[in-house]
């Protein structure tokens, strides 16, 4: 009796922390998920490969995190941020300071381009499960639906 209550509670206890991991959800190819974006959304420039070390910089994405994206080549705004975090803590993590990022654009767009203003207001900045997608672009309606066909 005592060696089936033992493995009952060792089943029990192994559920419990199964439950507190968090689930990562949905794993994407970050390369290939921004690649689409960039070949298939339209912008107002030519996007450019950003280097990882100027997304981790700017965005200070959590331990694990595997990141790729694109920056326009030019003075517009335009940009691709796929990120695939460890887990779904993660991700909240790095979409808060991806928005922050976001408002701090904002903010110095009002500035010196106000017209780029309302196409940061308008990117589409996505979190589900451990993924998540920057993209400001000329079409978030593309955009949203080339990432929702990645996550479903």
């Amino acid at each position: 009796m005592k060696k089936i209550f033992a493995a009952l509670l060792a089943a029990v206890m192994m559920l419990a922390l199964a439950a507190c991991g968090g689930d990562s959800g949905k794993t994407v190819d970050v390369q290939k998920l921004a690649d689409d974006l960039k070949d298939n959304v339209p912008y107002s420039t030519t996007m450019i490969a950003s280097a990882v070390e100027d997304l981790e910089y700017k965005l200070d994405p959590p331990e694990g995190t595997a990141i790729a994206g694109y920056i326009a080549d030019g003075s517009a705004y335009d940009m691709i941020v796929v990120a695939q975090c460890a887990n779904a803590d993660d991700a909240k993590t790095l979409y808060a300071n991806t928005q922050t990022y976001l408002d701090d654009l904002k903010r110095e767009a009002n500035l010196y381009q106000p017209g780029e203003e309302a196409r940061l207001d308008g990117a589409l900045l996505h979190q589900s499960g451990a993924v998540v997608v920057l993209c400001v672009s000329d079409d978030t309606a593309a955009a949203t639906a080339i990432v929702e066909g990645y996550l479903k």
